[in-house]
């Protein structure tokens, strides 16, 4: 902090030598517990002291023994083999998927790409997680599938023909920063949204190669002497001249 224009500072290098004073009564008045250095007229905070005793230390609460067995299983089961019987697997996932399909063929902002990477091993993921969830019955499965599909086409901020021409373009460009990619190129698309597509993507016939590091190389220059009359190759290189 800067003291500018006309003010009078009282130095006190030790508060406690300070005797009784009332800084309200007096006009354009302030006190601060910092200290004045005089060379280049700033006011410095005052230096820290490490505070040693009870009154300073934080409460830490007892350590609770346990072991792994009290912990609760981490894993989830998805599937249970043997529930159904193939046939009706089959059916409940042609059923799956044709119908979100025809979901999708409805919308005119989802893309080709967009409908094959979701009607494939995606798909069929959820297909199995949903019919888990429902008690293997296939009708509640079908049911939670198709709301599922809506909820997906109503929020997923679908990339047109453009946006993915120019998501490959960032890709060959600015490699996997996908926060570059929707700095220059698709800024109405979020970060996740770019990392999702990517997945799906790469598995396409359009996806390309990211942009490889780039790696100095000390590259030594040489020239070459053609010879004449019989003469002994030269080889210059650096300066150096060898036979």
């Amino acid at each position: 902090m800067n003291c500018r224009g006309k003010c009078s500072i009282r130095l006190v290098k030790d508060v406690r030598t300070l005797g009784e004073c009332d800084v309200r009564s007096c006009k354009d008045t302030f006190f601060s517990l910092v200290s004045f250095d005089p060379n280049n007229s700033r006011l410095a905070s005052v230096q820290g002291e490490i505070r040693v005793g009870g009154s300073y230390q934080a409460k830490v609460p007892p350590l609770e023994v346990g072991s792994a067995v009290d912990e609760p299983d981490r894993d989830e089961l998805v599937w249970r083999p043997g529930y159904i019987s193939e046939e009706s697997e089959h059916v409940y996932k042609r059923a799956t998927r044709s119908f979100r399909m025809f979901a999708m063929v409805r919308n005119e902002h989802v893309t080709q790409m967009e409908r094959d990477f979701r009607t494939g091993d995606l798909c069929m993921y959820d297909a199995i997680v949903t019919l888990h969830k429902c008690g293997y019955n296939v009708n509640h499965a079908i049911e939670a599938m198709n709301k599922n599909d809506e909820r997906m086409l109503k929020a997923t901020n679908f990339m047109s023909a453009d946006d993915a021409k120019k998501f490959a373009r960032g890709i060959k460009m600015y490699g996997k920063n996908f926060l570059k990619i929707k700095k220059e190129l698709l800024p109405h698309h979020e970060r996740d949204e770019l990392v999702q597509f990517y997945y799906g993507w790469k598995k396409t016939r359009d996806a390309t190669r990211p942009k490889p590091l780039t790696r100095q190389r000390n590259t030594t220059a040489a020239t070459y002497r053609k010879p004449k009359n019989n003469q002994t190759k030269v080889r210059r290189v650096n300066g150096f001249t060898f036979p």
